[in-house]
Protein backbone atom coordinates (compact mmCIF):
# COMPACT_ATOMS: atom_id res chain seq x y z
CA UNK A 1 0.00 0.00 0.00
CA UNK A 2 2.97 2.60 0.81
CA UNK A 3 4.24 2.28 -2.53
CA UNK A 4 1.09 2.61 -4.34
CA UNK A 5 0.70 5.93 -2.30
CA UNK A 6 4.08 7.26 -2.54
CA UNK A 7 3.97 6.85 -6.54
CA UNK A 8 0.10 8.04 -6.94
CA UNK A 9 1.31 11.86 -4.53
CA UNK A 10 4.64 11.82 -7.11
CA UNK A 11 2.17 11.35 -10.28
CA UNK A 12 -0.04 14.00 -8.87
CA UNK A 13 2.58 16.33 -8.67
CA UNK A 14 4.12 15.20 -11.98
CA UNK A 15 0.56 16.46 -13.39
CA UNK A 16 0.30 19.49 -11.60
CA UNK A 17 3.54 20.43 -12.63
CA UNK A 18 2.88 19.46 -16.21
CA UNK A 19 6.77 18.06 -16.20
CA UNK A 20 5.03 15.51 -19.00
CA UNK A 21 3.55 18.05 -21.52
CA UNK A 22 3.16 15.62 -24.31
CA UNK A 23 3.21 12.00 -24.78
CA UNK A 24 6.33 10.24 -25.55
CA UNK A 25 7.00 9.40 -29.33
CA UNK A 26 7.66 6.04 -30.03
CA UNK A 27 9.67 4.18 -33.05
CA UNK A 28 7.96 1.23 -35.07
CA UNK A 29 9.10 -1.28 -32.72
CA UNK A 30 8.14 0.38 -29.89
CA UNK A 31 4.68 0.22 -28.00
CA UNK A 32 2.62 3.42 -27.55
CA UNK A 33 1.91 4.58 -24.30
CA UNK A 34 -1.43 3.12 -22.78
CA UNK A 35 -1.49 0.50 -25.12
CA UNK A 36 -1.90 -2.83 -23.61
CA UNK A 37 1.78 -4.57 -24.26
CA UNK A 38 3.22 -1.06 -23.12
CA UNK A 39 1.23 -1.55 -19.53
CA UNK A 40 2.85 -5.08 -19.88
CA UNK A 41 6.17 -3.81 -20.73
CA UNK A 42 5.78 -1.40 -17.21
CA UNK A 43 3.96 -4.62 -15.48
CA UNK A 44 7.44 -6.59 -15.64
CA UNK A 45 9.29 -3.77 -14.34
CA UNK A 46 7.16 -4.30 -11.41
CA UNK A 47 8.14 -7.87 -11.08
CA UNK A 48 11.20 -6.94 -9.31
CA UNK A 49 12.23 -8.10 -5.74
CA UNK A 50 9.98 -7.53 -3.10
CA UNK A 51 9.05 -4.29 -1.51
CA UNK A 52 10.78 -1.75 -3.77
CA UNK A 53 10.40 1.56 -1.16
CA UNK A 54 11.75 -0.95 1.31
CA UNK A 55 14.94 -1.26 -0.60
CA UNK A 56 15.70 2.67 0.34
CA UNK A 57 13.99 2.14 3.67
CA UNK A 58 16.26 -0.08 4.84
CA UNK A 59 19.88 1.13 3.51
CA UNK A 60 19.45 4.71 4.31
CA UNK A 61 20.84 6.23 7.38
CA UNK A 62 18.77 6.17 10.22
CA UNK A 63 19.56 9.81 11.49
CA UNK A 64 17.54 12.63 9.83
CA UNK A 65 14.65 9.63 9.56
CA UNK A 66 12.49 11.27 7.33
CA UNK A 67 9.10 9.34 8.65
CA UNK A 68 9.15 11.58 11.95
CA UNK A 69 9.14 14.64 9.77
CA UNK A 70 6.22 16.17 7.79
CA UNK A 71 6.76 16.69 3.77
CA UNK A 72 6.58 20.77 4.52
CA UNK A 73 9.29 19.93 6.86
CA UNK A 74 11.24 17.79 4.91
CA UNK A 75 10.85 20.42 1.61
CA UNK A 76 12.00 23.30 3.82
CA UNK A 77 15.36 21.39 5.03
CA UNK A 78 16.44 20.52 1.43
CA UNK A 79 15.76 24.51 0.38
CA UNK A 80 17.79 25.23 3.24
CA UNK A 81 20.50 23.70 1.81
CA UNK A 82 19.86 25.30 -1.65
CA UNK A 83 18.38 21.41 -3.28
CA UNK A 84 15.50 22.46 -4.73
CA UNK A 85 16.04 24.77 -7.21
CA UNK A 86 17.64 22.56 -10.20
CA UNK A 87 20.03 23.78 -12.90
CA UNK A 88 19.01 20.77 -15.09
CA UNK A 89 16.61 21.99 -17.90
CA UNK A 90 15.80 19.04 -19.42
CA UNK A 91 12.61 18.81 -21.80
CA UNK A 92 10.43 15.18 -20.97
CA UNK A 93 8.88 15.24 -24.50
CA UNK A 94 11.94 15.12 -26.38
CA UNK A 95 11.69 12.36 -29.06
CA UNK A 96 14.29 9.77 -28.71
CA UNK A 97 16.45 7.76 -30.99
CA UNK A 98 15.79 4.59 -32.79
CA UNK A 99 17.04 1.54 -30.88
CA UNK A 100 19.31 -0.95 -32.47
CA UNK A 101 19.63 -4.34 -32.45
CA UNK A 102 21.17 -5.77 -29.39
CA UNK A 103 24.45 -7.16 -29.58
CA UNK A 104 25.30 -9.94 -27.57
CA UNK A 105 28.02 -10.33 -25.48
CA UNK A 106 30.09 -12.43 -27.53
CA UNK A 107 29.54 -10.66 -30.63
CA UNK A 108 31.79 -7.52 -28.73
CA UNK A 109 35.56 -6.62 -28.43
CA UNK A 110 36.46 -7.15 -25.02
CA UNK A 111 36.26 -4.10 -22.82
CA UNK A 112 39.74 -2.26 -22.36
CA UNK A 113 41.36 -2.40 -19.14
CA UNK A 114 43.28 0.10 -19.14
CA UNK A 115 43.12 2.80 -16.41
CA UNK A 116 41.99 3.36 -13.32
CA UNK A 117 38.61 0.63 -12.98
CA UNK A 118 36.66 2.99 -10.92
CA UNK A 119 36.67 5.68 -13.17
CA UNK A 120 35.90 3.57 -16.52
CA UNK A 121 32.48 5.48 -16.64
CA UNK A 122 33.59 9.11 -16.26
CA UNK A 123 35.83 8.94 -19.26
CA UNK A 124 32.63 7.12 -21.50
CA UNK A 125 31.06 10.46 -20.55
CA UNK A 126 34.13 12.94 -20.66
CA UNK A 127 35.14 11.54 -24.71
CA UNK A 128 31.62 9.16 -25.63
CA UNK A 129 33.24 9.29 -29.40
CA UNK A 130 36.33 7.23 -28.35
CA UNK A 131 33.93 4.50 -27.21
CA UNK A 132 31.34 4.15 -29.85
CA UNK A 133 31.91 0.57 -30.21
CA UNK A 134 30.22 0.54 -26.56
CA UNK A 135 27.53 2.74 -27.05
CA UNK A 136 23.88 1.58 -27.54
CA UNK A 137 21.71 4.72 -27.88
CA UNK A 138 22.86 8.89 -27.07
CA UNK A 139 20.84 11.52 -26.35
CA UNK A 140 21.07 14.78 -24.94
CA UNK A 141 20.76 13.92 -21.70
CA UNK A 142 22.26 10.35 -21.29
CA UNK A 143 24.32 7.28 -22.95
CA UNK A 144 23.07 3.97 -23.12
CA UNK A 145 26.11 1.58 -23.37
CA UNK A 146 26.57 -2.03 -22.83
CA UNK A 147 27.69 -3.09 -19.43
CA UNK A 148 30.94 -4.83 -20.14
CA UNK A 149 30.72 -7.83 -17.62
CA UNK A 150 26.47 -8.32 -17.98
CA UNK A 151 25.10 -10.21 -15.47
CA UNK A 152 22.18 -11.75 -17.93
CA UNK A 153 21.27 -11.80 -21.64
CA UNK A 154 20.43 -8.14 -21.98
CA UNK A 155 21.89 -5.72 -19.87
CA UNK A 156 22.82 -2.02 -20.68
CA UNK A 157 23.82 1.05 -18.59
CA UNK A 158 22.09 4.15 -18.64
CA UNK A 159 24.42 7.08 -17.69
CA UNK A 160 23.58 10.78 -17.50
CA UNK A 161 25.81 12.94 -19.14
CA UNK A 162 25.51 15.30 -16.51
CA UNK A 163 28.29 15.13 -13.69
CA UNK A 164 26.92 13.28 -10.72
CA UNK A 165 28.89 10.73 -8.91
CA UNK A 166 26.56 8.26 -7.52
CA UNK A 167 22.86 7.70 -5.77
CA UNK A 168 24.58 9.13 -2.39
CA UNK A 169 25.06 12.28 -3.98
CA UNK A 170 21.54 13.04 -5.08
CA UNK A 171 19.46 16.18 -4.55
CA UNK A 172 16.22 16.99 -5.82
CA UNK A 173 17.71 19.17 -8.15
CA UNK A 174 18.89 15.83 -9.82
CA UNK A 175 14.94 15.01 -10.03
CA UNK A 176 14.59 16.04 -13.79
CA UNK A 177 17.71 13.71 -14.54
CA UNK A 178 16.56 10.69 -12.73
CA UNK A 179 13.24 11.08 -14.78
CA UNK A 180 14.97 11.36 -17.82
CA UNK A 181 17.32 7.97 -17.26
CA UNK A 182 14.17 6.43 -16.53
CA UNK A 183 12.18 7.21 -19.77
CA UNK A 184 15.06 6.44 -21.85
CA UNK A 185 15.53 2.97 -19.76
CA UNK A 186 11.47 2.50 -20.50
CA UNK A 187 12.19 3.65 -24.28
CA UNK A 188 15.11 0.77 -24.27
CA UNK A 189 13.13 -2.11 -22.75
CA UNK A 190 10.38 -1.40 -25.12
CA UNK A 191 12.26 -2.04 -27.99
CA UNK A 192 14.10 -5.16 -26.74
CA UNK A 193 10.72 -6.21 -25.78
CA UNK A 194 9.90 -6.23 -29.34
CA UNK A 195 12.70 -8.97 -30.11
CA UNK A 196 10.94 -10.85 -28.13
CA UNK A 197 13.24 -10.19 -23.97
CA UNK A 198 11.13 -10.26 -21.52
CA UNK A 199 11.07 -9.08 -18.20
CA UNK A 200 13.62 -5.99 -16.67
CA UNK A 201 14.88 -4.65 -14.23
CA UNK A 202 15.45 -0.93 -13.83
CA UNK A 203 17.55 0.52 -10.88
CA UNK A 204 20.52 1.46 -9.24
CA UNK A 205 22.91 -0.52 -6.76
CA UNK A 206 23.13 1.30 -3.29
CA UNK A 207 27.11 1.00 -3.45
CA UNK A 208 28.19 1.41 -6.62
CA UNK A 209 31.78 0.04 -7.91
CA UNK A 210 32.31 2.62 -10.26
CA UNK A 211 31.75 6.49 -10.12
CA UNK A 212 29.76 8.28 -12.04
CA UNK A 213 25.30 8.06 -11.19
CA UNK A 214 23.98 4.90 -13.95
CA UNK A 215 21.04 2.97 -14.37
CA UNK A 216 21.02 -0.76 -14.67
CA UNK A 217 18.37 -2.00 -17.18
CA UNK A 218 18.67 -5.77 -17.22
CA UNK A 219 16.76 -8.48 -17.97
CA UNK A 220 15.38 -10.90 -15.27
CA UNK A 221 16.95 -14.49 -16.62
CA UNK A 222 20.33 -13.36 -15.17
CA UNK A 223 21.67 -15.64 -17.50
CA UNK A 224 25.43 -14.84 -18.24
CA UNK A 225 28.98 -16.53 -17.89
CA UNK A 226 29.82 -13.02 -16.36
CA UNK A 227 27.20 -13.93 -13.33
CA UNK A 228 30.23 -15.81 -11.09
CA UNK A 229 29.45 -15.98 -7.72
CA UNK A 230 26.83 -15.04 -5.14
CA UNK A 231 28.00 -11.38 -4.96
CA UNK A 232 27.36 -11.11 -8.35
CA UNK A 233 23.70 -12.52 -7.77
CA UNK A 234 23.08 -10.27 -4.45
CA UNK A 235 24.16 -7.37 -6.10
CA UNK A 236 20.54 -7.04 -8.18
CA UNK A 237 18.60 -8.06 -5.00
CA UNK A 238 17.11 -5.94 -2.70
CA UNK A 239 18.22 -4.44 -0.88
CA UNK A 240 21.34 -4.07 -2.26
CA UNK A 241 19.30 -3.00 -5.80
CA UNK A 242 16.95 -0.20 -5.49
CA UNK A 243 14.47 -0.18 -7.84
CA UNK A 244 14.71 3.70 -10.05
CA UNK A 245 11.17 4.44 -8.84
CA UNK A 246 12.15 4.28 -5.42
CA UNK A 247 15.43 6.51 -5.76
CA UNK A 248 12.99 8.73 -7.45
CA UNK A 249 10.07 8.78 -4.63
CA UNK A 250 13.19 8.43 -1.95
CA UNK A 251 15.08 11.97 -3.35
CA UNK A 252 11.06 13.44 -3.48
CA UNK A 253 10.34 12.88 -0.36
CA UNK A 254 13.74 13.66 1.83
CA UNK A 255 15.95 15.53 -0.55
CA UNK A 256 18.70 13.04 -0.62
CA UNK A 257 19.53 9.35 -0.83
CA UNK A 258 20.81 8.07 1.88
CA UNK A 259 23.00 4.81 2.54
CA UNK A 260 24.83 2.78 5.09
CA UNK A 261 27.82 1.22 3.23
CA UNK A 262 28.86 -1.29 5.89
CA UNK A 263 25.35 -2.55 5.83
CA UNK A 264 24.62 -2.84 1.97
CA UNK A 265 27.85 -4.57 1.49
CA UNK A 266 26.92 -7.33 4.16
CA UNK A 267 24.24 -7.50 1.90
CA UNK A 268 26.43 -8.83 -0.65
CA UNK A 269 28.08 -11.53 1.43
CA UNK A 270 24.07 -13.18 2.73
CA UNK A 271 22.84 -16.47 1.46
CA UNK A 272 21.76 -17.26 -1.46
Amino acid sequence: DDVKLVSSRWLEEVVEKKVWKEPVTFSKTESPAGSPSHKRDLMALDEAPEDKTGNAKKIRSQSDNPSTKGTKELHEDADAKGEASSSFDLDPSAPLPAVPKYKPNSSRPPPPLSGDFRSALQRIVSNPDKHADIIFIRTQAAIVIYDAFPKAIHHLLVLPTADILSVSKLTRAHLPVLRELHRVGLHVVAALRSEGAEGFRMGYHSVPSLNHLHLHVISADFRSPCLKNKKHWNSFQPPFFVDSMAVQEEVERTGTFRVEAAEAEEKLKAPL
